[in-house]
């Protein structure tokens, strides 16, 4: 019963957030895409706890291309990101990370994460930040202060390291200001767990 309680508490809560970010998010395609496959695997994540694991970490490191979609200013972007192992609120693990671009425009954010097993060695990971980004020579978005939205796919090994890909959403959603071009990033993805860790597959 309790389990039962939980899980329409969390799928009410999501159909809360659709509801009120749908507007912004049919605005845009990447966010609407974004935004309807973090539903389906919040979802997933409700009705299958053993989809999700504790372990202590990771160091992830990315590269690839940044406005990779609009191509207004497309250059290379190079990610770095830690992930705590530990659920934070609900599944979620928390993380933080920075990026640079070969246009010189920095950014740093912070956030919460849900890793889902599919299968023993594939794994899905929706997650949301909020953004510090300062456009150097490159693309400006509107204003500093952002929300990074996005999904990594990953393929996990036995000791606990993955390789995959992430594409991301980066905009303010119209909440700073007029201007909201937003940028997408993708980007190839090595996940390095902590030494001892103790991560294994299930």
């Amino acid at each position: 019963m309790i389990k039962l309680v939980s899980n329409f508490l969390v799928l009410a809560t999501l159909a809360v957030f659709m509801f009120i970010s749908s507007p912004r998010a049919e605005a845009n395609p990447s966010m609407r895409d974004i935004t309807l496959a973090t539903a389906g695997l919040l979802g997933w994540a409700a009705t299958h706890p053993d989809a999700t694991s504790i372990d202590n970490g990771a160091n992830i490191f990315s590269i690839g291309a940044f406005d990779r979609v609009d191509r207004i200013k497309q250059t290379l972007d190079v990610e770095y990101q830690h992930r705590w192992g530990h659920y934070l609120l609900w599944r979620f693990k928390p993380f933080a990370g920075a990026g640079v671009t070969g246009r010189r425009s920095l950014y740093g954010f912070g956030g919460l994460e849900l890793g889902l097993h599919l299968t023993p060695h594939l794994v899905i990971a929706p997650s949301e930040a909020l953004a510090l980004y300062f456009h150097g020579g490159g693309k400006r978005l509107g204003s500093p202060l952002d929300f990074r939205s996005g999904i990594d796919v990953l393929w996990v090994f036995k000791d606990g390291a993955s390789i995959g890909f992430s594409y991301h959403h980066i905009s303010h959603w119209f909440l700073f200001g007029p201007s909201n071009p937003g940028t997408e990033i993708l980007n190839l993805t090595v996940s390095i767990p902590i030494p001892d860790s103790g991560q294994s597959i299930k």
